[in-house]
């Protein structure tokens, strides 16, 4: 790949790789200003580690973040699409019934349900903008 780190980013690197191999923790975060090289850093630990961008997901929150990360030849999704199905269902009212609408048909709306397991087997995920995340959709993130 070419990639040349700058110190500060190789000592991040090592922690990464340290991390990634003991999984003490369930999260490790990398941190940094725009432009300072964070996923450059994140691209040389997943070379490193022998590890394939089939076997790592990336996410975001917001769509706008996804589509950069897709411009710049990440496989990335959103949050939502990566942790939840949407199905139709009948409205109920808050006593349990169903809501009736002005065509004497079930009013149906959109539920979102948050999936057993995601649709392939990640070795990593990484997330983007990881602070504009709500904490409901966090906590069903760090589910997988």
């Amino acid at each position: 790949m070419g990639i040349e780190l700058n110190n500060d980013q190789i000592y991040a690197s090592y922690k990464f790789e340290h991390w990634f191999k003991t999984q003490d923790q369930q999260i490790f975060e990398i941190t940094g200003g725009a432009g300072t090289g964070k996923t450059t850093m994140i691209l040389y630990c997943i070379e490193r580690l022998g590890l394939s961008l089939d076997e790592v997901l990336f996410v975001s929150y917001m769509g706008k973040a996804v589509s950069q990360m897709i411009r710049n030849g990440l496989p990335a999704k959103t949050i939502h699409s990566t942790c939840y199905t949407y199905e139709k269902e009948v409205k109920l009212d808050a006593s349990g019934h169903m809501v009736i609408g002005e065509n004497r048909k079930p009013v149906m709306i959109w539920v979102q349900h948050l999936k057993e397991k995601l649709d392939k087997k990640y070795k990593l995920i990484v997330v983007d903008e990881a602070y504009t995340i709500p904490e409901a959709n966090a906590l069903d993130l760090l589910k997988f």
